[in-house]
């Protein structure tokens, strides 16, 4: 195979996989999540210009196309505080989270206590043993200044 055939296949094996792009959410999804009860929920991510999506949670469907720029939106509406149920994610590819709540989400923040691990408490391995609180779940956002 001449060198300008070679070039010309992997020229077009590059451009065939910049257009495709897989259907992703946006950081804040994934299994064992709580989503806000008695309220609308929305998701969001990228995925293909002009991808369709689709995001299932409880048998309800929600659709939309991703933008021009590859940025999707949707919305499903309010649910009742339960769980655990499954999110399916369907663009080109499928993404499945797990272990979904669906119930209270308190956002919190302050000082560096926030921060403050219960395993360097006083007292932390009898806290740590005598913890029971399953459907408790914490998401920690990544400082940047």
């Amino acid at each position: 195979m001449s060198r300008f055939v070679f070039g010309t296949l992997m020229l077009a094996a590059l451009a065939t996989a910049a257009v495709h792009a897989d259907v992703s959410p946006a950081g804040v999804f994934g299994d064992h999540m709580v989503l806000q009860s008695d309220r609308p929920l929305p998701f969001w991510g990228t995925a293909r210009p002009d991808e369709p999506v689709k995001v299932t949670l409880a048998g309800r469907t929600g659709t939309t196309r991703a933008d021009a720029r590859g940025r999707w939106k949707l919305t499903l509406p309010a649910f009742s505080s339960g769980g655990p149920h499954q999110v399916t994610l369907t663009g080109d590819n499928t993404i499945t989270f797990s272990d979904v709540l669906i119930g209270e989400v308190w956002v919190c923040s302050g000082q560096s206590n926030m921060a403050w691990p219960v395993s360097r408490a006083m007292d932390a391995e009898q806290e740590i043993a005598a913890a029971d609180h399953p459907r408790i779940r914490l998401l920690t956002v990544t400082r940047r200044v």
